[in-house]
């Protein structure tokens, strides 16, 4: 590190993890219980975050000729000034990720073995990691220039607000996120046949599905607020294992061959992935915006009656925005198809998988 810089690519932290929790029996029977807890939880710091920076200039040292030789490399000419390639770069303010978790439910046994269990199940996450260009033109800057006539329009290059470099995607840590849930399971654990249900009703709000997600917008981190990517609000799945009881204690060979067998297998169901529409990304000359999602066409359906490989949404419900719109649809405004699994013996031996509406 140079003399006088800081120590490392952002500030460390002192952190407290405080956790709570509780149980306890609220009949004399002792066969309910409720639970619940909330605590703090954070991110390791990224080594993923970091890697990049190894070929950001000033740390290689890249030298081109052209028109040199074999005998004299350094007797070529230098090849005409560009813009710098694209640079990673991290926030110098950047935090670590953190979660609030929480949690409340009900336990309670039944007759034939059978445990009922109903929770509500919460998150919160702040300080998420995104990757956004900060070297990308607002979107008003973009508008005023595609409002200019053409011969008057600049190019995005030199509309960025640093000249002469390309994309900047910067590691920030402003993102948030927020899940709820209704959890239902119930299980049988004794007898020949044994089985467990557990069914979740869910629901992820985020401006940044995955680690270093580049928004939308640089500006306005909220244009990308919708459901995450992997948002599934209804799953099912349900085990099963039946122990035959024929010849279970049957000695010598017929006991051996054919006694203490057991069929066994899971099924599962979920609602389809949130798929966002966008939009053609030209905005006047030689300008883009990258993730402008489209416009919705008013008085049109976006689904429709009959749902298919070839049609599962009606297309003509979008449409492409203006060169000043960014675009009217929302995050996730297309949910894809379901799906829906069952395979025998081992959860590893799906093979009778499919999509469903």
């Amino acid at each position: 590190m140079p003399a006088g810089a800081p120590r490392g690519f952002y500030d460390t932290e002192n952190l407290f993890a405080p956790r709570f929790g509780f149980s306890f029996s609220p009949f004399r029977d002792d066969r309910t219980a409720v639970r619940g807890g909330i605590g703090i939880f954070y991110d390791k710091p990224e080594g993923n975050i970091i890697f990049p920076l190894l070929n950001t200039p000033p740390f290689p040292q890249v030298v081109s000729f052209q028109n040199g030789s074999l005998a004299n490399p350094s007797g070529g000419s230098a090849p005409a000034a560009g813009l710098v390639p694209d640079i990673n770069s991290i926030d110098p303010h950047l935090k670590v990720a953190r979660t609030m978790n929480y949690s409340l439910g009900v336990q309670r046994e039944l007759p034939l073995g059978v445990l009922l269990e109903v929770s509500y199940v919460g998150n919160d996450g702040w300080h998420l990691l995104r990757q956004p260009d900060i070297n990308q033109p607002s979107f008003a800057v973009l508008q005023a220039n595609a409002a200019l006539p053409t011969s008057q329009q600049l190019t995005t290059n030199q509309l960025r607000p640093y000249q002469g470099y390309n994309r900047i995607l910067m590691f920030l840590s402003d993102s948030t996120s927020n899940y709820n849930a209704l959890q239902v399971y119930a299980t049988k654990r004794k007898g020949d046949f044994m089985a467990s249900v557990s069914y979740t009703f869910s629901k992820v709000l985020t401006d940044a599905s995955v680690l270093g997600a580049h928004s939308d917008n640089p500006v306005d981190r909220h244009y990308s607020h919708g459901v995450a990517d992997f948002d599934r609000r209804n799953i099912l799945a349900v085990t099963y294992v039946y122990a035959s009881p024929f010849f279970r204690n049957r000695g010598g060979f017929m006991g051996a061959a054919i006694g203490g067998w057991e069929l066994s297998g899971i099924t599962r169901a979920q609602s389809g992935q949130p798929i966002t529409v966008l939009a053609n990304a030209a905005l006047g000359k030689g300008t883009n915006v990258n993730g402008r999602r489209a416009n919705l066409v008013t008085g049109q359906s976006i689904t429709v009656p009959t749902r298919g490989p070839s049609r599962w949404f009606n297309p003509a419900a979008f449409a492409n925005p203006s060169p000043t719109s960014p675009g009217t649809s929302g995050v996730g405004s297309v949910l894809g198809p379901g799906f829906f699994c069952y395979g025998p013996f081992a959860a590893q031996s799906f093979k009778n998988c499919q999509g469903k509406a």
